[in-house]
């Protein structure tokens, strides 16, 4: 059986379609996947008081006023909760910055995240020193990348 050179020619172009057409398949899924969307939102931000009133009981009478003071006061502490949809890889932070009235400077705390998590999460700050808070930032951050940010109404 002898074939031709312009049949030999029309299968080498029918075998070079189909194998393009096949890679440039594999290629789109794969970068599909690798580039897939890491999407998270912040619920809510809620404000969680300690009990005061053991807290008082406590202090004892060597205790400076100011201390006495700030340990009757009690820290209170932020939640945030936030959705991590499908799931954010490890390393992604949960960051609040708050301010207090009386000072300009802000105050920085992070939640690291040690594993991949998926659903709703929860991140726990807590606020030192009994002074009120006056204005706060809650972020979600992958790679330096804002994933999600909610703000008080007092932030500039």
């Amino acid at each position: 059986m002898t074939v031709n050179f312009a049949e030999r020619t029309e299968w080498r172009l029918r075998a070079r379609r189909v194998l393009t057409a096949a890679l440039a398949a594999a290629a789109v899924l794969t970068c599909e996947g690798a580039a897939r969307r890491i999407e998270a939102r912040i619920l809510r931000v809620e404000r969680v008081e300690e009990a005061r009133a053991a807290r008082v009981g406590m202090a004892p009478v060597q205790m400076s006023r100011f201390a006495r003071l700030s340990a009757a006061a009690g820290p209170s502490a932020y939640v945030v909760v936030w959705d991590a949809g499908p799931g954010v890889p490890a390393g992604t932070l949960v960051t609040f910055e708050y301010r207090h009235d009386e000072r300009e400077n802000v105050k920085f705390l992070a939640d690291k995240c040690a594993e991949p998590v998926r659903g709703e999460q929860r991140a726990e700050f807590a606020i030192l020193g009994g002074r009120e808070v006056s204005a706060w930032r809650a972020r979600v951050v992958y790679k330096g990348r804002r994933l999600a940010e909610v703000v008080s109404e007092r932030w500039r």
